[in-house]
């Protein structure tokens, strides 16, 4: 009975800790691959605001040709969202939606990070109509001559795509 019991109980602690050692391989996919989404965005928000035509509509204040700029950068990028915003925080240009102007964004904790020269990106979850919204966001400062003139902030949402190649990757659920 002791040799049993013995050799269960090593069994036993063998599996667990096989357990624990795939757990935390998994955590680190599924870590590397939302850090890989957040560097794509980052990267993505730090080109658009680069662009010239995107500076020279802000600087011009050519408020459709910023919804033009804006609207072609995010069905390219295949982005979620894309926002604009002046120096001051004002929201001048959506990719998503290009009527919907003028409101602020300057407590915005991405938008205020942007503005120190940050490449800077998040997760939010948002309530969605049938299951959460999980969204990876991005900020990026917009600049003309080392003055700061706005600030892009970028968003794509994790679709069920990613979610299954995740679980595929580390058999998660």
């Amino acid at each position: 009975i002791i040799s049993t019991l013995t050799f269960s109980s090593l069994i036993l602690r063998n599996m667990q800790s096989q357990a624990m050692a795939q757990l935390e391989t998994s955590v680190k996919v599924l870590e590397f691959a939302i850090n890989s989404k957040k560097n794509e965005l980052i990267s993505d928000t730090q080109v658009f605001g680069q662009k010239e035509s995107l500076r020279q509509a802000l600087s011009a204040g050519d408020s459709s040709q910023l919804a033009k700029v804006s609207q072609e950068f995010l069905l390219t990028k295949k982005l979620s969202f894309l926002v604009v915003v002046d120096a001051d925080g004002q929201v001048i240009a959506r990719g998503e939606e290009p009527e919907r102007i003028g409101d602020s964004l300057s407590e915005n904790t991405l938008i205020k990070r942007s503005y120190l020269g940050e490449g800077v990106a998040s997760i939010t979850v948002r309530d969605g109509v049938l299951a959460p919204q999980v969204l990876i966001s991005a900020g990026s400062s917009i600049s003309e001559k080392d003055d700061l003139i706005g600030a892009v902030l970028g968003g794509i949402s994790i679709d069920n795509a990613f979610v299954d190649g995740v679980k595929r990757a580390t058999s998660l659920t």
